[in-house]
């Protein structure tokens, strides 16, 4: 779960899931949340103004407070934790780790 509003790219988004594959191996399932609807347009750099709008770059989501990022079935809570601290190096914002039985876990 996010703690604060934020802007997601496919990059960061990808970064954790690659991050967290590594460490579940095949034990366990990991469902990515978040869906990127917003295009982002970028005009080549040299362009003079005019000639209307660029092509799309990218796509971004809008991640609003206490959005789920994964979602991952059949992990202990000692290694769900330990992946928690090293996506916490990948997110410029602070995340947290909830338990199916609602409780919430911080990294400081």
């Amino acid at each position: 779960v996010i703690l604060k509003n934020h802007l997601l790219n496919k990059k960061n988004l990808e970064a954790g899931r690659v991050l967290i594959k590594r460490e579940i191996k095949k034990k366990s399932k990991l469902y990515v949340r978040p869906r990127f609807l917003i295009p982002i347009t970028k005009k080549a750099s040299g362009i003079r103004m005019g000639k209307g709008k660029g092509p799309i770059s990218d796509y971004i989501c809008f991640l609003k407070m206490d959005s789920c990022l994964y979602e991952v079935s059949n992990i202990n809570l000692p290694n769900a934790l330990k992946i928690l601290k090293k996506l916490s190096y990948k997110f410029r914002h602070p995340i947290a780790l909830v338990h199916k039985s609602g409780t919430r876990y911080y990294i400081k």
